[in-house]
């Protein structure tokens, strides 16, 4: 390949999606804090640290009254701190403080790509752009991705928003019959079984995930609808719907019980 075909790819693919990340990525760590302060975010900070010095969280909590949030976060920036102490080079600030301000932006950035990905896909790159733009200065998003806030929203936010994704890209696949070459069932296969393992993965993060349960509904529900109204015109729409239900079922049913496995919720009170 060319030097000027590289850089027509580059220009092409991959800037668009290298100048959202440093957007969003500045704007979110210009903000917050290295230290944190927020109720929320210090509780799920001590849980990180706690991990990080002795491989699992304080249950309970000394300093809280909570008994555990979903700890999916934790175990993230528990895991970053260790990444870190790999680097060999002297920080002025610990490898967890480095994890805790670096974490939220970084996922805050990845949830503005994911954004811009599905724009994209649904449309163009230039509604890719303009969506990963709104995106980068949305209050809603920067606010619970700021450096600092460490508190469940900007993992669940990514997971939740990533799974939506994912979900749509498995009901394309589902339209398709199974196919035959082993690499494409492969393929086939893990699209149509993402979806579950990633709801398992936000029920880790966040107690309030069953929002992934009434998206997915309210779309079968929809479909449900549209072809009742137009089935003298849809007669070969009828086997979709139904595959359409039979994964929106069983993804939702392999997703709850990955969830529950991972962390079992024990109260209305941790669905926050």
């Amino acid at each position: 390949m060319s030097k000027s075909a590289s850089w027509e790819r580059f220009k092409e693919e991959l800037l668009p999606i290298v100048l959202l990340f440093v957007l969003s990525f500045t704007i979110r760590f210009m903000g917050g804090a290295w230290e944190t302060k927020w109720d929320n975010d210090a509780y799920m900070a001590r849980q990180a640290e706690y991990i990080y010095s002795f491989g699992h969280p304080a249950v309970p909590d000394a300093f809280s009254s909570a008994p555990l949030y979903q700890p999916g976060m934790v175990y993230l920036l528990a895991l970053v701190g260790w990444i870190i102490d790999l680097i060999p080079f002297k920080f002025s600030l610990s490898s967890m403080a480095i994890a805790e301000g670096l974490v939220p932006p970084l996922l805050g950035a990845g949830t503005v790509l994911v954004i811009y990905w599905f724009a994209k896909s649904l449309f163009n790159k230039s509604a890719g752009v303009v969506a990963g733009l709104l995106a980068s200065f949305s209050h809603f998003l920067i606010f619970r991705t700021m450096k600092g806030f460490v508190f469940h929203d900007a993992l669940s936010l990514f997971l939740i928003i990533l799974t939506v994704v994912v979900v749509w890209k498995a009901l394309k696949i589902v339209e398709n019959p199974f196919p035959d070459e082993f690499k494409t069932k492969a393929v086939y296969l893990a699209t149509i079984l993402a979806p579950a393992v990633l709801i398992g993965v936000t029920g880790f993060t966040w107690g309030g995930y069953f929002i992934l349960h009434a998206i997915l509904i309210f779309y079968g529900l929809l479909l449900s609808a549209f072809y009742l109204v137009h089935r003298n015109s849809m007669r070969g729409a009828k086997k979709y719907l139904l595959k359409t239900w039979v994964f929106i079922s069983s993804t939702l049913l392999f997703g709850t019980i990955i969830a529950l496995i991972l962390y079992p919720v024990r109260g209305p009170s941790e669905i926050l």
